[in-house]
């Protein structure tokens, strides 16, 4: 049978069925000699696990977030859900591999689940070194350093206190030690705003002298109506300008350039159909439990407080796997067009009491 043929008829509807077993496995839980299977827990599992950062970017929504870490503790209590997550990922306000127990964090998600390319990290890269990559080889995912500028003078404007040179000391230590299967999951990011984006071309570049082969750019989020003065809707055409050369760099460097800008007005707008940010779980420093980065202030339960089985099974999150929809959906910027107003603004700014 050709090729063509095998997928249309035996793969494609093979995927569908698949599908479908699946959400309802999901939305329909049961034990199993008194335990719920596997594959019912988080396919990603989100850790909060610090709000401290040695910068304070002025994007962030709280950049004078100090004190706060994760009670080492707690980790226990998502025993199962690491055990069988094919993703964990540190999220959270804070530089996560900063964490003061990150070793002994790694040690104890390692001792539970042996999954290589398990970790989805989000770093600034100021705590990359030699021996972080040791820590991590091989079980890197994805990882996006977000060095958002690149040049000194720039760098240290958006950190506040951040020197780039360092900074980049610190990525190419780390890339040193890395084999080329781990370094080509390593993505240089980049949070565009109007303080920054005229080196969006300049970060193609610096990218390719640091070997990294992928470039992502993003919009800055505005979270407090005093930094609407920071968004790129002020600059569309300037934007879309510095993409276009942006994007002839990286063709003939070779880079792998992820950027939207307004003339492509990609995305569907409105809430988004099976997304899978449903069968997810981000787990806050507090213990709260939120089906996606994008839900705002809307939490089911308390993991710490209370079994992980409690909040993953309850009722609500039960409801909402099976309806596919939660009010965060209507504004999700992940399914907006950049063209769209609502897509540069936090989830925490949009439902802020006012």
């Amino acid at each position: 049978m050709p090729y063509t043929l095998l997928k249309k008829f035996v793969y494609y509807p093979l995927r569908s069925r698949i599908a479908v077993a699946d959400r309802f496995l999901f939305t329909h839980p049961f034990k199993l000699a008194g335990s719920y299977p596997p594959w019912t827990y988080p396919r990603t599992l989100g850790i909060a696990l610090t709000r401290n950062c040695n910068l304070s970017c002025f994007m962030c929504r709280s950049p004078e977030a100090k004190g706060e870490d994760l009670d080492f503790d707690n980790l226990v209590k998502l025993e199962p859900a690491i055990r069988h997550a094919e993703i964990i990922e540190f999220c959270g306000e804070g530089e996560s591999l900063g964490y003061r127990r990150i070793e002994d964090t790694l040690e104890f998600i390692y001792s539970l689940n042996h999954r290589i390319r398990l970790l989805r990290i989000f770093t600034n890269g100021t705590t990359l070194s030699r021996s972080m990559a040791v820590l991590l080889s091989g079980r890197v995912h994805y990882m996006r350093i977000s060095l958002n500028a690149a040049t000194p003078e720039t760098y240290h404007l958006v950190t506040r206190k951040g020197n780039l040179g360092i900074t980049i000391g610190c990525i190419e230590d780390f890339l040193s030690a890395l084999d080329e299967p781990d370094r080509s999951r390593i993505y240089l990011h980049f949070v565009a705003s109007t303080v920054n984006y005229q080196e969006i071309p300049l970060f193609v570049e610096l990218s390719c002298k640091l070997g990294i082969r992928h470039v992502s750019v993003g919009n800055i989020e505005i979270s407090r109506k005093v930094h609407e003065c920071y968004s790129l809707l002020n600059i569309q055409d300037e934007y879309d300008e510095t993409i276009v050369r942006a994007r002839k760099t990286a063709r003939h460097l070779g880079i792998l350039l992820e950027a939207r800008s307004f003339a492509d007005d990609r995305g569907s707008g409105g809430a988004a159909n099976n997304c899978e940010m449903l069968y997810n779980a981000f787990v806050e420093l507090d213990g709260g439990i939120s089906p996606c980065n994008n839900s705002g202030r809307y939490r089911i339960g308390n993991v710490y407080k209370d079994e992980f089985e409690e909040a993953w099974f309850c009722a609500e999150y039960v409801a909402l796997r099976r309806n596919q929809y939660m009010p965060a959906c209507d504004s999700c910027i992940y399914h907006m067009p950049l063209s769209d107003e609502a897509a540069h603004f936090t989830c925490h700014f949009k439902d802020a009491p006012r």
